[in-house]
């Protein structure tokens, strides 16, 4: 063998080893898998909500009757939900996008916009389940050390450049999550909410009223992140048909929360 060609054989045996160890070898899900200790999750979430609040100018409603509200309703579901590693924390933002996002260590934000839509606590409800499911899911932080690294996100919490403390933030906050993720929301949600005697179906029709209100604007971030709406709406329905439900409504009096919500909003 001419030592060409021998050399040529060494070259295009080192290119399939280095092709070999970058896509055969699941870095990225080996970074992923790593361990990200809960605490670290809410440290990491407080930054988040901190730099939406202060480089993002995020307008973070607090209002005693509001909050009590919010709390009402979820506690109908933390009740219900078993053995949490999370303290969950409820924000609610100043907003005209219907719709509500789950971000690391059990913070959930819900837009203004969305507490203006529903037509009844219950389907706030089964929004708020369906972030949960991606709380307890460990999909937030999952999709953050995708993306970033868990090293990156570990460096952070300890002074991480403003910068990319805005990027996670904007990453964060997309609300994109695949397919399964958000089918394994769904079952979670819809499992949640009959332990938690609200009927599965407000799920659904949440999901289907704002299906019809916003079918022309393809833009709209809650159908843009939600793939496959149509069949989540008839899951929610199915669920509860094939269950045995036992709906206790939610002691609220919707409309005169929205109207008190109205007030707070134009103080803001």
């Amino acid at each position: 063998m001419s030592k060409i060609l021998r050399d040529l054989l060494i070259v295009i045996a080192s290119f399939g080893a280095i092709w070999a160890a970058f896509s055969l070898i699941p870095w990225g899900d080996a970074e992923t898998s790593l361990d990200y200790p809960v605490e670290k999750e809410e440290e990491l979430g407080e930054i988040l909500i901190e730099s939406m609040e202060v480089q993002d100018h995020t307008a973070f409603i607090y209002d005693s009757y509001v909050d009590s509200v919010v709390v009402t309703i979820a506690n109908r579901l933390m009740m219900n939900l078993d053995s949490s590693e999370y303290s969950y924390q409820f924000h609610i933002q100043k907003t005209e996008d219907v719709n509500a996002f789950a971000l690391p260590g059990g913070h959930i934000v819900i837009n203004s916009a969305l507490l203006e839509f529903a037509e009844r606590p219950e389907e706030v409800a089964a929004v708020l389940a369906h972030e949960i499911g991606h709380v307890e899911s460990k999909h937030v932080v999952k999709r953050l050390g995708k993306e970033f690294g868990i090293q990156l996100l570990f460096g952070i919490l300890v002074g991480g450049d403003q910068l990319i403390i805005n990027e996670i933030s904007k990453s964060a906050t997309s609300t994109y999550f695949d397919r399964e993720q958000e089918k394994d929301a769904d079952q979670f949600a819809l499992d949640l909410l009959h332990k938690s005697e609200i009927n599965p179906m407000y799920l659904g029709t949440f999901f289907r009223r704002l299906k019809r209100s916003y079918s022309t604007e393809f833009d709209m971030e809650m159908f843009s992140t939600h793939p496959n709406t149509s069949s989540r709406i008839q899951k929610s329905f199915q669920f509860a048909n094939d269950s045995t439900i036992k709906n206790v409504p939610l002691d609220i009096q919707w409309d005169v929360f929205q109207d008190s919500l109205q007030v707070v909003l134009r103080e803001y």
